[in-house]
């Protein structure tokens, strides 16, 4: 094995070794399918986060050292979303360096997507999210829906973000 793959091997699990293994309570929220050729986003469509709870997501997004905000270029209308800087690598959509998405008031959940998919079995046992229909390196993550749901949101998103701080 190279170096880099040595190295990839290591991030990998240390990012995967930081995710909180405590399973989401409640069966899982209903979402929509994101059928291929529509307007119709993969959404989250009950269960869905407190307004406050997704404004303390967006001003945690907000914070992350090295990151940009802005409206986002791969989601509906009224996401905000979080980009890398111009030197580390695209993941989410063509040309785009956007790497998380918060959705709209009306659903609150997140599209985080991955630089790898070899956890993403092991993550999506959790109950915290799903993989999007159309695009392998890119988790639907669920709206939280209280401050202990908030907490374990947050550390989701720093072990995902630290493998775009260091990509």
């Amino acid at each position: 094995m190279s170096a880099c793959s040595n190295n990839e091997t290591a991030k990998s699990k240390s990012w995967f070794d930081a995710l909180p293994t405590i399973t989401r309570e409640w069966p899982r929220p209903t979402t929509s399918d994101a059928p291929p050729n529509t307007n119709i986003a993969h959404q989250q469509k009950n269960q869905n986060s407190p307004i406050e709870l997704q404004e303390k997501v967006w001003e945690f997004l907000s914070n992350l050292p090295g990151m940009t905000t802005n409206n986002s270029t791969v989601s509906v209308n009224g996401a905000r979303a979080v980009f890398t800087p111009d030197t580390l690598a695209a993941t989410t959509g063509p040309g785009s360096k956007e790497w998380i998405h918060l959705h709209p008031s009306y659903d609150g959940s997140m599209h985080i997507s991955l630089p790898n998919t070899d956890r993403t079995k092991q993550i999506n046992d959790l109950g915290r999210w799903e993989p999007h229909p159309r695009n392998n390196k890119t988790l639907m993550l669920y709206g939280p829906r209280d401050d202990q749901e908030l907490e374990v949101i947050k550390q989701i998103i720093t072990a995902v973000y630290s493998l775009h701080e260091l990509s």
